[in-house]
């Protein structure tokens, strides 16, 4: 069976709630962090007031009510890595299994069908099942559907619109933004499947992995430099976050609210919005 080798995973002990309110920069305020007992997350999505996080060790994703902190639900899924909640249906790529799975609520999984071979698929984002982008982690692709359009994007390189280890995916507005972890930068590929631009390279990127969009803003988080960048959607360096995140993972952008996946917490960070960011 496939191991995932390229994220890490640190256990902890101990179960406990830290609430707070921490100034971080002028744009978000640390509401609190929530630590869960033995488990590490590597991946994060919201809907309304529930978190899904996957531990990839554990083959586990728990769903969090956060409204009083229980864990609401236990989904077993072999090495499941970023998963995505688009329109109260959670895309789960397990990446042992070569598969993305939808889970809606029911015991069962239901196995997403996609065009061509996936070869470690680690993210995936969907408006529908016509129109989707899957990571294939171990050759350097994403598979990409739109309409009756089917389109391969990267390859192994360092060129423009060739991939190294991608890690994520999301669709922004029509277009396909490709964390390429090994080139420590964003793709940006347009409805067509062709590359439009790349951004990140000049802040020196160590190995980008979480991505998240609000209506005017990209989220990038990097654990090994425990940072969270902000850009525009053209790619415009825009600020940092990096207080109150201990490694993060991933991230996700949900209601004015910013939840963060921190590896060497191992816990959940959760930060609001103050005036800029609206959704």
């Amino acid at each position: 069976m496939k191991r995932l080798t390229y994220l890490a995973s640190l256990f902890f002990l101990f179960s406990i709630l830290i609430s707070c309110t921490e100034e971080i920069d002028s744009e978000w305020q640390l509401k609190r962090k929530i630590e869960i007992e033995n488990f590490s997350p590597v991946g994060i999505s919201a809907f309304l007031q529930f978190v899904g996080i996957s531990d990839s060790s554990r083959n586990l994703i728990y769903l969090i009510d956060t409204t009083d902190l229980s864990i609401f639900r236990e989904i077993k899924v072999e090495n499941p890595v970023y998963m995505n909640i688009r329109k109260r249906k959670m895309l789960i790529p397990s990446y042992s299994m070569d598969t993305v799975y939808i889970y809606r609520g029911e015991e069962k999984l239901i196995y997403l069908e996609s065009f061509g071979i996936l070869d470690g698929p680690v993210a995936a984002d969907a408006e529908s099942i016509w129109y989707y982008a899957h990571v294939s982690h171990n050759d350097h692709l994403v598979h990409y559907k739109e309409g009756g359009y089917e389109h391969i994007l990267g390859g192994k390189g360092s060129d423009s619109g060739q991939l190294l280890n991608p890690s994520n995916v999301m669709i922004i507005d029509s277009s396909v933004y490709v964390v390429d972890s090994g080139n420590k930068r964003i793709q940006v590929y347009d409805k067509n499947g062709e590359f439009d631009f790349s951004f990140g390279e000049e802040l020196g990127l160590n190995w980008p992995t979480g991505i998240a969009a609000s209506e005017t803003n990209v989220f990038i988080s990097d654990a090994p430099l425990n940072e969270i960048f902000v850009f525009d959607k053209q790619g415009k360096y825009q600020y940092s976050i990096n207080h109150g995140i201990d490694g993060p993972s991933d991230l996700e952008y949900h209601l004015g609210t910013l939840y963060v996946a921190n590896l060497q917490g191992p816990q959940i960070s959760v930060f609001i919005t103050k005036t800029k960011e609206t959704k």
